[in-house]
């Protein structure tokens, strides 16, 4: 798939965001921050996971840049016991999508059927050879 230049110029900046990684004691929004280029940012998820006193935690930030929209895939681990005393070790960069991207439809499971794959996707329609079918009942119709 091909992108657009603000794609690829927007991954540019954020290679060089996460890899100078100037704000290493930091949580990773506060560093989205000082980066002028980015127009807006919203956190669409935030899961930390807790092992001890380390925390582990994964971002999916909606970002706009040039009017488009992406969302950045990105994690940072930290340490402490306490939300005032935790040291955030640096961000790291995971992945970075448009929006549209974003919210197409996934797929959650196939299954064979007659010779042929259906996959079911998130918004309950059904692919069968490239085709995009309402309902898995209409794919398998079409089979029959």
């Amino acid at each position: 798939m091909s992108h657009s230049e603000a794609y690829n110029e927007l991954h540019v900046i954020l290679t060089e965001m996460f890899t100078k990684n100037e704000d290493k004691d930091s949580h990773l929004v506060n560093f989205l921050d000082r980066e002028p280029r980015i127009e807006s940012y919203d956190e669409l998820e935030e899961n930390w996971k807790d092992n001890g006193k380390y925390s582990f935690g994964d971002f999916e930030i909606l970002l706009t840049f040039k009017g488009e929209e992406f969302v950045l895939f990105a994690s940072q681990s930290r340490s402490g016991s306490y939300h005032s005393d935790y040291y955030y070790q640096g961000a790291n960069y995971d992945n970075l999508m448009t929006k549209a991207e974003y919210d197409a439809p996934k797929k959650v499971i196939d299954f064979p059927f007659k010779g042929q794959t259906i996959e079911v996707l998130t918004d309950k329609s059904a692919k069968l050879n490239g085709l995009l079918f309402a309902t898995v009942e209409e794919a398998i119709q079409s089979l029959i």
